[in-house]
């Protein structure tokens, strides 16, 4: 018997042992749980704070002081004759411009499309694109297919230089049809370009004999190229006008208002405008150069 109780208290004193033992180590494992949980925490608040909220202040404040216009969205704001400013929307941003005196850009869907090149709704959408230029009289072969087509965004600001270079000629005749003119020095500079003021002449009533003939007129369906002198409809959304007369331009003396076309002054000009808003490559390297058409048109309209 005495041998049985003392082997039970040695057990007994052993397992007491064992528990003190145990016990700081359970004690060190909470307080390593608690180290580790606060330093999770501490790391939350930290990434949080410079991450969300030090980071992103720092990057605005630094682009609104280095990069300011494009930082607010490249949104084109422009001061008009009479002093007050209107907004004509973002230059990365494009805009349908279907009159036939603007630059045509890329078809504007206004949100991305995945149609396939050769789906029968592309095909349609090319269609009925290429019957409305033809209205216009863009009848010249070798058409550019992005005049046709939308990019993949739906609203790309941009078109080829050799998309603008092959509407030089239209634009140029169309925008002195609608009375724009350039004026020039006496050295035969040009100094501005200007649009004369339209009379409205209401059907029956008698032309002003000072009246400037604008030649735009009407034909529904273009069969063949256009000849000089001839009639075509002007499809740009709003009612057909049959006729424009402009009324003749008061300049200041010594400036000449050029009523005659002149294919290479009026082309060259149009060229010159579309020459100022091409991007180059990035970097000399990347990309290819680009003309951007609301930059052009604003220009054009002499808003730039």
């Amino acid at each position: 018997m005495n041998k049985d109780k003392i082997e039970e208290t040695v057990k007994n004193e052993a397992e007491i042992d064992k528990k003190a033992e145990a016990a700081p180590n359970c004690i060190g494992t909470k307080k390593k749980r608690f180290r580790t949980l606060r330093a999770a925490i501490v790391a939350t608040l930290m990434f949080t704070l410079i991450c969300g909220i030090i980071y992103p202040v720092t990057a605005v404040m630094l682009s609104e002081t280095l990069f300011p216009y494009e930082a607010n969205g490249s949104v084109i704001t422009v001061t008009l004759a009479d002093g007050s400013k209107r907004v004509y929307g973002s230059e990365l941003m494009g805009q349908q411009f279907d009159q036939p005196y603007y630059l045509l850009g890329r078809v504007n869907n206004g949100a991305p499309t995945n149609l396939s090149p050769e789906g029968p709704e592309h095909t349609a959408n090319m269609n009925v694109r290429l019957e409305y230029l033809r209205k216009l009289g863009y009848v010249k072969e070798g058409m550019p297919q992005n005049l046709l087509t939308s990019s993949g965004s739906g609203t790309d600001p941009h078109i080829t230089p050799d998309d603008a270079e092959w509407q030089v000629e239209y634009l140029a005749k169309n925008r002195f049809n609608y009375g724009w003119r350039l004026v020039t020095d006496q050295e035969g500079n040009i100094v501005s370009y200007i649009r004369l003021e339209e009379y409205q002449i209401a059907d029956g009533e008698e032309v002003p004999a000072d009246a400037i003939a604008g030649s735009i007129i009407t034909v529904d369906v273009l069969d063949e190229p256009l000849k000089e002198n001839d009639e075509v409809t002007v499809y740009c959304g709003e009612p057909v006008k049959h006729n424009l007369y402009f009324k003749p331009a008061a300049v200041d003396e010594g400036l000449t208002v050029l009523n005659d076309y002149d294919a290479h002054q009026y082309e060259g000009y149009v060229r010159s405008i579309i020459e100022k808003y091409t991007e180059g490559r990035w970097l000399w390297i990347f990309g290819d150069p680009t003309v951007n058409v609301l930059l052009v048109n604003l220009a054009l309209d002499g808003l730039l």
